[in-house]
């Protein structure tokens, strides 16, 4: 019988191994050792969290924006309904399949965004459905100086351009500011229409914005995630066909800072911006395609969405607040002060208050 030393055992071949060779037999396998048992199996490492679970804390920057944006149940991805101030439904066309000025007419996505890249309807009166001349299809408005593209909270954008929301517009125009402020029904509002309009103050076509210059009445750093998709801010009197709103004033500013980090090179600037900082957005083509295709892959409407459907009352329109019932300030919001327009309402157990002799600031105080 064959014998192999070194734990080797004799397999049947004829080609020598380790210079030992017994007729057929060569020493050329190792015996395998015995299995090994271990009594506590290894603690796995929990999975690293989901990205759209990372930015719920801190303040909004280019990373908590592209994780939003790319969760396709986030609210970013449920704005887009070709209704003005509707959510996204499966059954109702997006903004990008109607056409603007036209919507019982179809258009395909890639027209819309084509268009839009180009710049195609930027000298548009952007005032349109706003009250008086100023309101007309063709009226474009006359402004004394370069008047930049202004963005911000509409208490924000009240505060720079020295009006409120029944003088929004004219107010700004008035200061030689440049506004958002679609209210017809010729051209109706909805968040395509905000898209258009962003990528027209990149390039400068606003009418009466003389260069590509875009300020900001808050600054977009000191944005706080957290405060999207709680119903906050102004929507119309007019509600959409469900009697549900699908966002309110504040979620589109969130938006759009987030929509100018995407198609920014220098979307990092962005985020280091004092309030009125001029800001010049390096358009970056592919990070606008990039945005296409986010937009249009399907987005999940969530089981704990919040449905914004009561009325609070707000100067020139309605404001809302989250579920049927409940106000959504919190504990320590301003809900009051000299030229406030927000939300005045205090969760329970706190009331709004400013402290003896202050009429500029009040907040809910338990």
């Amino acid at each position: 019988k064959a014998r192999c030393s070194h734990g080797f055992v004799p397999v049947r071949t004829g080609a020598a191994c380790f210079e030992f060779k017994d007729g057929v037999f060569t020493c050329c396998t190792a015996v395998a050792p015995p299995p090994t048992f271990v009594s506590h199996p290894p603690k796995l490492k929990p999975p690293p969290a989901p990205p759209y679970q990372a930015w719920t804390h801190g303040s909004l920057s280019a990373a908590t924006c592209d994780a939003m944006l790319d969760n396709p149940a986030h609210l970013f991805r449920r704005m887009w309904a070709a209704e003005a101030w509707a959510s996204m439904s499966q059954d109702s066309p997006a903004c990008w399949e109607r056409k603007r000025d036209a919507p019982d007419r179809p258009i395909s996505a890639a027209s819309f965004f084509h268009e839009t890249l180009r710049g195609t309807h930027c000298y548009s009166n952007w005032y349109e459905g706003n009250t008086g001349p100023l309101g007309e299809q063709d009226r474009i408005p006359t402004f004394h100086r370069a008047a930049p593209a202004l963005l911000g909270f509409d208490e924000s954008i009240n505060h720079v351009c020295r009006g409120s929301n029944q003088d929004h517009a004219t107010a700004c125009i008035r200061n030689n500011y440049n506004i958002l402020s679609l209210y017809g029904n010729r051209l109706p509002y909805n968040v395509c229409r905000n898209l258009e309009w962003q990528v027209c103050a990149v390039i400068g076509a606003i009418p009466g914005q003389r260069s590509p210059t875009i300020q900001f009445a808050k600054a977009p750093k000191t944005l706080r995630p957290e405060g999207l998709g709680q119903c906050r801010g102004w929507v119309p009197n007019d509600r959409p066909e469900n009697f549900v709103y699908g966002y309110a004033t504040d979620d589109i500013f969130y938006l759009e800072v987030c929509l100018f980090s995407a198609i920014c090179r220098n979307r990092d600037q962005l985020f280091t911006l004092l309030p009125l900082e001029s800001f010049h957005c390096d358009l970056d083509e592919e990070g606008f395609a990039g945005l296409q295709k986010t937009l249009t892959t399907p987005w999940v409407q969530p089981s704990d969405a919040v449905r914004c459907t009561r009325d609070g009352v707000n100067a020139g329109g309605n404001g809302v607040q989250s579920g049927d019932d409940g106000c959504t300030n919190q504990v320590y919001s301003q809900c009051g002060g000299l030229g406030f327009i927000g939300t005045t309402c205090c969760p329970q157990g706190t009331k709004c208050d400013g402290g003896v002799g202050n009429i500029w600031y009040k907040q809910c105080r338990p």
